[in-house]
């Protein structure tokens, strides 16, 4: 791409212990892979639509693994400006607290 903010991949490596994790389905691992090798120490400004692209998902499923990975407490998500950055934090703390209305309202935002 030529747009300097990304960055073309040319593989991904999901480490063991995220593909371990059995309370995240295959495109949140994929998800959470790609943001904690994007981000490095920066964070990763990748938008929904760039994850889909990527990852052969629709903008929706991308947004709904986003979310889904915030609500987890597995990346965290901050605005500059009009930037959406996210930032690999770890795996999920307690699947429990997952509430799927959360999730919906979420996505509303």
């Amino acid at each position: 791409m030529n747009n300097s903010r990304y960055v073309d991949i040319r593989g991904i490596w999901i480490p063991g212990d995220i593909l371990a994790d059995r309370t995240l389905s295959f495109l949140e691992k994929t998800v959470l892979a790609v943001i904690r090798a994007l981000g490095k120490n920066k964070g990763c400004f990748a938008t929904d639509m760039y994850l889909a692209s990527q990852l052969g998902c629709t903008g929706y499923e991308a947004k709904l693994a986003v979310t889904r990975l915030c609500e987890m407490g597995c990346v965290s998500c901050r605005r500059s400006g009009d930037t959406r950055i996210l930032s690999f934090i770890g795996l999920p703390k307690n699947p429990s607290d997952l509430r799927p209305d959360n999730i919906i309202d979420l996505l509303k935002q």
